[in-house]
Formats: structure tokens, sequence, C-alpha cells
């Protein structure tokens, strides 16, 4: 069955669902139109490239035999190149090509690389098939995200991410065979078996590529906390980047990094708050400012301990989503685009609330906090330019404008509802012991 077809089929036993669909789906199919002639009436940034410009600056520089990590006056590194030095490798090939050429060559490979991940995902994985026009239509409705569009002006990386990030969600389902029988599994070929043990190790070691471009996505890798094969794919992945990086741009270099790595956590402890902020932030933790950094630590705690506590209860779907959705929230630093990278985690929280059946399931709420993601450089933007001009209402309302960010509600709703599926399937042990051990 087509995934329009899917969906509304759902029309009478889940309306909720398919008119947040339908909502979400003219959104984003609008959007880029809408866009369009804003920056015509130069409303908003045409594309810029920014971030790319650092990227391939950083190229450079190494090609040179310069620094690539340039400290401003002031002693920070704001405006320059942010990631590990092993990053560069994703960039050097561009970084041969025209500026805006190769900006546009990585956006639209990136573009790509998503638009064919979530095919499979849905497709392969999920068993929904694409018709054609739904194959076009999945590719302008992402192109219609604002995230991701204001990601491809900026020439950043959160789309490749998010494409990493499905494919690591793609290696998980394929190393799990949830849907066979118990018998079914044991006489399964070994070939079966290796496959499905290469898929784990697939997706241990891509967590481990997408955390070497951003450390900030480090948990993202929750689920592999459930499985020794993804486990080990992911630290045999992690010390050959490291090796290499080491190997290619030297120990003085890396002693740097640390320079940059403070430097970002330091200005992530103290925030531009939202009125002060362009549509590029995203600052959840705003509102509680003073106590941010022990929110983020019992926050990443909480990850981890949900995670081991379901390890061995079939939760990994969940698992991963609420690794991925815990990313911006929990970032001494976010950004706009970073919910790019919250589109797997959007698929996979609506295959574990569609695969509940009549149990309780509530699959609008991914696609409710869809629509916030997307709203929320906007609803920033009104807040922003409106609240001064409302008087003596815009200074009552003022003082809670951090808890008005509308991707701080999207983040909550994935972070929340992933965290009670995988805290219900830790608290199932009569769903435990029925469970046979398998290799993992």
């Amino acid at each position: 069955m087509s995934v329009l077809a899917r969906l509304w089929a759902l029309r009478r036993e889940r309306p909720l669902l398919v008119v947040l669909s339908l909502l979400a789906l003219a959104v984003l199919l609008v959007y880029p139109f809408v866009d369009w002639y804003l920056r015509l009436a130069g409303v908003v940034e045409d594309v810029q490239y920014y971030d790319f410009g650092a990227y391939t600056t950083a190229v450079d520089n190494w090609y040179t035999g310069e620094p690539i990590y340039t400290r401003n006056e002031d002693g920070g590194f704001f405006g320059s190149y942010l990631y590990p030095p092993v990053a560069l490798f994703l960039f050097a090939p561009f970084a041969e090509l025209p500026f805006y050429t190769g900006g546009l060559v990585f956006e639209l490979l990136s573009l790509g690389a998503l638009w064919v991940a979530l095919q499979v995902l849905v497709g392969r994985v999920y068993g929904l098939d694409f018709h054609c026009f739904e194959r076009g239509l999945l590719l302008w409705a992402l192109f219609g995200f604002h995230p991701l569009l204001f990601n491809f002006k900026h020439g950043q990386v959160a789309t490749l991410l998010a494409a990493i990030l499905t494919a690591a969600l793609i290696a998980l389902e394929l190393g799990e065979p949830r849907a066979k029988s118990d018998d079914a599994a044991d006489d399964e070929s070994a070939d079966g078996s290796t496959a499905r043990r290469s898929s784990r190790l697939a997706s241990g070691a891509l967590m481990s590529i997408a955390t070497a471009v951003k450390l900030t996505y480090a948990t993202a890798g929750a689920h592999l906390l459930g499985s020794r094969d993804r486990l080990l794919g992911g630290l045999a992945a992690g010390v050959g980047l490291a090796g290499l990086s080491l190997a290619v741009f030297g120990v003085d270099t890396h002693l740097l990094y640390l320079d940059v790595l403070r430097y970002g956590i330091e200005g992530g402890a103290s925030p531009r708050g939202p009125m002060l902020a362009s549509i590029a932030y995203y600052r959840p933790l705003f509102a509680a400012r003073a106590f941010s950094d022990l929110l983020r630590a019992v926050g990443v705690l909480a990850v981890v301990g949900l995670a081991l506590a379901a390890a061995r209860d079939g939760a990994d779907r969940a698992t991963f989503a609420l690794g991925v959705a815990a990313v911006p929230l929990l970032a001494p630093r976010s950004y706009t685009y970073t919910f790019v990278s919250l589109l797997p985690a959007v698929v996979a929280l609506l295959a574990v609330e569609l695969d509940r059946g009549d149990r309780g399931d509530r699959p609008w709420v991914p696609v409710l906090a869809l629509l916030l993601l997307d709203g929320h450089a906007w609803g920033l933007k009104v807040l922003t330019e409106g609240v001064p001009t409302w008087g003596a209402f815009g200074a009552t309302i003022r003082p809670a404008l951090p808890l008005l960010q509308l991707g701080l509600w999207g983040n909550l709703l994935l972070v929340g509802l992933a965290a009670v599926r995988v805290a219900e399937a830790a608290s199932l042990p009569a769903r435990s012991a029925r469970r046979s051990p398998q290799p993992r």
C-alpha cells in the first residue's frame, strides 16, 4: 500500500493523525514558494553558504599548513571551523570546486542522501510503497521543511547528518528480526545471521561517523547500549577515526581543538536569550539557564539509564528516537537547522506508535512535533519583533518568551513520548521473561 493510501485508510480510525499529517504536508509543500516570495521581497536572506565557507577555509588552511582553527581578536572561534579535524575529509572534495558550486553540490548531495535513506526506511523496512509522484512529493516536502531549507542556505552539515542517522536506523532495523517467530529465528540460515550482525555493526559505525562530525550528537548513540554488536561497531569506527585524525593532523591540532570545545561549552553556559537571537537560534534551556549545566547532565544520565534499562526488551526503535531527539535539547549550543536531524526520530516514533495498535498509541504526537519544529524560526521571529510593540501586554509576557519557543515544545514532545515508550518496555518483566536470549 502506498504511503498516502495508507494514511487515508486511517481517516476513521485515527482522524487526528490524518488531519495533522495532511496539514503538515500542505505546509511543507507550500513553503518553498513562500520562501521564494519572501526572498524577492527582501524579508529573508538568500543562499549565502556562510558555514560552508568556514569548512572550505579550514580545508585551504590544512593544505597550506596553516592552523585549521582560527582565533578571533577576543580569543574565541566564532565564525570559524568548529568541528573535529577528521571531519575535514567530508568537505575536502567540495573545496576543489568554485565556492557556490561546491556549496550547492554539497547540499544537493546531502538532500539526495536523506531523500533516498527515508525512502529505504519507510519502504523496505516499514513496508510501505512509494509511488513515483510520492517520491517527488517527499523531495519537495523535505525542501519545504524550514530547518532544512535554512540549513541549505547556510551550507550547513545537518542534512548530511540526518541522512547518516537515517542510515543508522535502517541498519538497526535490519539487524533485529522482530517480525520472525522464535522458531523461525532458530531455523534461520547462517548467512541471515551474519547479515543481521553486519547490520548491527554498521549501525554503530554510522553513529560514530555522525558523532565524529559533531560531538554534540553523542546522545544519538543511545541505542548502541542495547546491543554488543552495535556498541562494538561504534567503538571500532570511533577508534579508527581518532587514529586517522591523529595520524593526519597531529597532536597540536587536537590540543587546539580542546580550546574550541571549551569555547563551545562556555558559550552554551551563557546563551543569548530568544529576544536577542536571530531565527538561527534555539535555546531550549534559557528559562532555566542558572541550572542548565545540571539539567543537561541529568538529561544525559536519564537517556543512558533508560537505554540500559530497556536494553533487552525490544525497545531499540524507541531508544534510537530518544537519543536522537535529545541532541538539540541537551547540546551546549543548538540551532534551528539541528531540527533536520530529528526527522528519522519522527519516522521511528510514528512506527513505534502505529505498531502498538489499540494499546494507547499516540501517532499524532510526532506529527504535531514536526509542525512545531517547522514553525520554530518564524514563531521566534514573530515573538522577537512583535512583543516589543504590544505595550503593557508585551511587557507582561516578555519573561515567558523562553517558554514560548515552538521548537522547544516540539522537541519535548518527541523526547517525552520516546522516553515513555522506552520506560514502558523496561518495566515489563513478564515480557522480558518470555523473550529468549538472542545474539546481539
